[in-house]
């Protein structure tokens, strides 16, 4: 079983292996197919990957994928994916070898310690505030005004509705959240964040 460091380089090398078959989309010669073309974000570049490297590619984001049982749990194929082509680009351009390995260091640590933070409404009884909010310590007692409740749905939606869902389940969707967060209104609220780490 390879140590840790160990998975970190084997990465690397194949990061740089598969790099010297990307290309920007625009550079490429008549006789280059690309067998994948993506787009990273905060690159306004158009890569691609020639066919030898997209096997070698799609082999290296199952074996990272499969690494660790929690982070196939966790993590969709398509995700690492998504990580691998930055980490791709960085190599393609020239990155050295000591910065793609602080960056897949980063990488491996953001699977690891990967969390969610859970925002916590409990109403109070027999309470009332002329204020807003009034922040005590790690909570904050809020007003359930019409526009607090209102922005809480905005923020709810943005979280839940998903551009590619059909129409009828974004209408569910947003009933359900009209209707969770309007049984709070003119109370007040106790709000708590709680950072759970995912197993």
């Amino acid at each position: 079983m390879p140590t840790q460091q160990g998975f970190i380089n084997h990465i690397v090398n194949q990061i740089f292996d598969i790099a010297s078959d990307v290309k920007p989309f625009d550079s490429l010669g008549e006789a280059e197919l690309p067998a994948l073309i993506f787009a990273v974000k905060g690159h306004d570049t158009i890569y691609c990957i020639l066919k030898k490297g997209n096997e070698k590619y799609e082999q290296l984001s199952k074996q990272i994928w499969r690494k660790n049982a929690e982070w196939a749990n966790k993590f969709s194929e398509a995700y690492i994916k998504e990580k691998l082509e930055f980490l791709l680009v960085k190599a393609a351009q020239g990155d050295s070898s000591e910065m793609l390995i602080g960056y897949v260091n980063q990488f491996i640590a953001d699977l690891e310690g990967y969390t969610l933070e859970h925002t916590v409404f409990l109403p109070l009884a027999n309470i009332s505030m002329e204020i807003d909010t009034l922040k005590i310590g790690k909570i904050i007692l809020n007003n359930m005004t019409v526009a607090f409740i209102e922005k809480l749905i905005t923020q709810a939606e943005a979280h839940s509705i998903r551009p590619e869902m059909p129409q009828h389940q974004k209408d569910r969707e947003r009933t359900l959240l009209r209707d969770l967060f309007n049984q709070f209104k003119g109370d007040v609220c106790a709000e708590y964040h709680v950072m759970m780490k995912v197993n």
